[in-house]
């Protein structure tokens, strides 16, 4: 059967979730995207202002919780991530350097920022291309296809919160693994792992985490509950490069298909430092000549199919460029949704 494979970059999340280059910038000004053009108004004050705190000794105290324990950690870690260029090359400086604390700290910052951008913009609906992706793929059935996987390197979960809202999920599910495991599930596997929290072996995120009685006006209150349990959290957040012999062998594993394959580039730019695995992973789809098409849905079109032109010896590179195909993207227009190759014939 013909097997539909996304490879999904930050742009593809790039409606709610910063690109890895903006991380820096949206945390030290720690708003959410999509504010009007001029409005100055903080993420914190949004909340205070929209929300309207009643309680004024409440309004201090998310003051003081704010400033002492969450600001002050995301402008350290936006200034580290300015330094160094994103937050994946911050962290493998603190990897390779056997600063195990500080990378886990990192973590749990990186996951609990993405959590509230998630939780906070769109009103905590994921992109609405990641619905309109779902509800094509699914049509009219209450589960995923099975021959369609998306390798994602994206630490979001807006994947993920698309199917938990569009079938109703109350829970997240049971796994932690790097890839989704339910039967019903669309096969997703999260190349960095995700940026969810593990409690008892069940990933959770904000909107599970948080009394679900209270209203987002009472959230940094909320947070304080969250950092009692701080230190006993683990994050979904695996780095790649953290065990890559074992992330190479899931990922070669999964690819090892032997039926006509429609490769789909969503919004990655394949950059150096994940030069080895993405050439692994497009090596493994070209040899077995099964390959049918490579879709790059991304706004630099010939700047990714020249990246992936390079993977391939010369004598390659022609049959390499035959299979590729332009899909218009402009990521500032929710018009444009995850492209589905005609060709696509789903297996449920």
């Amino acid at each position: 059967m013909p097997q539909f494979i996304y490879i999904l970059g930050a742009v593809a999340s790039a409606e709610v979730i910063p690109t890895v280059r903006d991380f820096s910038k949206e945390m030290f000004e720690f708003k959410p995207i999509g504010f009007a053009k001029g409005q100055e108004l903080n993420l914190y004050n949004k909340i205070v202002n929209s929300y309207a705190f009643q309680d004024a000794i409440k309004a201090q105290e998310a003051n003081n919780f704010m400033n002492l324990q969450i600001l002050n950690k995301l402008f350290h870690f936006a200034q580290k991530f300015e330094t160094f260029g994103s937050p994946d090359i911050y962290a493998k400086h603190l990897f390779i350097n056997n600063l195990i604390d500080d990378l886990k700290e990192l973590k749990f910052y990186l996951s609990l920022f993405i959590q509230i951008c998630e939780y906070l913009n769109r009103n905590g609906s994921p992109d609405q291309r990641y619905f309109e992706f779902v509800g094509q793929l699914c049509n009219n059935h209450s589960k995923m296809p099975s021959n369609v996987t998306t390798l994602s390197w994206n630490y979001d979960n807006q994947m993920e919160l698309a199917q938990k809202k569009y079938f109703n999920n109350k829970e997240w599910g049971t796994s932690i693994a790097k890839e989704s495991s339910k039967s019903n599930e669309l096969k997703v596997f999260k190349i960095n792992g995700g940026a969810f929290f593990n409690e008892n072996n069940t990933k959770k995120h904000l909107t599970t985490l948080l009394p679900q009685e209270n209203s987002k006006m009472n959230m940094f209150v909320d947070l304080k509950q969250l950092f009692q349990k701080k230190d006993s959290l683990e994050t979904g957040i695996m780095f790649s490069f953290e065990a890559e012999s074992e992330v190479l062998s899931k990922i070669t594993e999964r690819l090892n298909i032997d039926d006509e394959i429609y490769l789909t580039i969503i919004g990655y730019s394949f950059p150096v430092y994940n030069r080895e695995i993405d050439s692994k992973i497009l090596h493994k789809l070209i040899e077995k000549n099964f390959l049918k098409r490579i879709f790059i849905q991304d706004p630099n079109y010939l700047e990714i199919q020249r990246k992936i032109l390079g993977f391939f010896p010369d004598n390659s590179r022609k049959m390499i460029e035959g299979f590729c195909e332009h899909i218009q993207a402009s990521y500032g227009n929710l018009n444009q949704p995850f492209h589905i190759p005609m060709e696509f014939q789903p297996i449920y």
